[in-house]
């Protein structure tokens, strides 16, 4: 035989006797933010020496880059025009068949002066042609046709180069946030 047991309300005498004279108001939080404040400096730069991802390139190989006109910066800091930036090839990725295109991300952009040590923020993402737009239905299509699409399947994607003619930004952000 089972007993019903009813339900007994549970009451502490403290928590009533100390909860009873406090209000508790929630305050609006504050989601503005002023982005107008925060000030960027762009700086223009290009690559020194052309590079390609078809040869010589490794992850994390340094890249010299040259600023191609003079910019002040906070504290009566001046970069000249042709000062070298280093950068890092944070990835490289190689083209594969079926149009893969090969791509390359540079990043971490600092100059190095013999008082200090600047970083600069911005990224250069690079991608090569893009075939697999292309090869893709091609191969597909072309199986119809006594595997005729297997032909395309090697085709491989572009290579991704960066040239000395390219210009890029990237950008000094104060420390004052």
């Amino acid at each position: 035989e089972i007993k019903k047991q009813e339900n007994i309300a549970i009451t502490d005498d403290f928590a009533n006797a100390t909860l009873k004279n406090i209000s508790i108001k929630a305050k609006k939080a504050d989601t503005k933010f002023d982005f107008e404040s925060i000030k960027q400096i762009p700086i223009r730069i290009s690559i020194t020496k052309n590079i390609t991802s078809k040869k010589g390139l490794k992850e994390g190989q340094e890249l010299n880059f040259k600023i191609l006109n003079d910019v002040n910066l906070e504290n009566n800091l001046k970069l000249k025009k042709d000062s070298i930036i280093t950068a890092r090839l944070e990835t490289i990725s190689l083209n594969q068949a079926f149009g893969v295109p090969a791509d390359i991300v540079i990043d971490n952009f600092k100059v190095v002066s013999d008082k200090s040590e600047i970083n600069l923020e911005g990224s250069i993402h690079k991608i090569g042609a893009n075939r697999s737009l292309w090869v893709y239905p091609a191969a597909t299509g072309g199986m119809v046709f006594f595997f005729m699409g297997a032909l395309f399947i090697p085709i491989r994607g572009g290579h991704a180069k960066i040239n000395t003619k390219n210009i890029y930004e990237v950008y000094y952000v104060p420390n004052s946030i």
